[in-house]
């Protein structure tokens, strides 16, 4: 057991495209899942796997997204699709049915970051006290 680790499941169209997100989540202690594209999720994750995950971060195209979304649904996971826009791209955090979490906007890259560190941080205490009372 791994007291504090933060899971995160990580659905890319391409490994290579999201090799500074995974570095980024490794560098912080997190144990990383990866799927090229939902079409592996049927096959590769059960629901009680799914439920071990933390963090659900998706950068594939949103209508890809969606079963993985509907999959999640009612799960304790926080849920983030990245969604490409001119030059750059903006995070929208998600839940059930690919609906917009109400009150929670979506961030710039750069803000994403920042957002994930704080994130991040958070999971490790809550998992890590979590572990201690159990």
């Amino acid at each position: 057991m791994h007291t504090g680790r933060v899971e995160v499941l990580l659905v890319v169209e391409d490994e290579s495209g999201a090799t500074a997100l995974l570095r980024f989540l490794e560098d912080r202690g997190c144990h990383c899942f990866t799927l090229v594209s939902t079409h592996q999720l049927g096959n590769s994750l059960r629901d009680r796997e799914l439920s071990a995950f933390d963090l659900v971060l998706s950068t594939t195209p949103l209508r890809q997204s969606d079963p993985l979304v509907r999959m999640l649904h009612g799960m304790k996971c926080k849920i983030f699709y990245r969604l490409p826009v001119e030059h750059g791209c903006w995070w929208v955090p998600l839940e059930g049915e690919s609906h917009k979490r109400v009150g929670h906007p979506a961030l710039r890259r750069t803000e994403f970051y920042q957002a994930l560190e704080k994130m991040l941080h958070e999971m490790k205490l809550a998992k890590a006290h979590r572990e201690a009372t159990v």
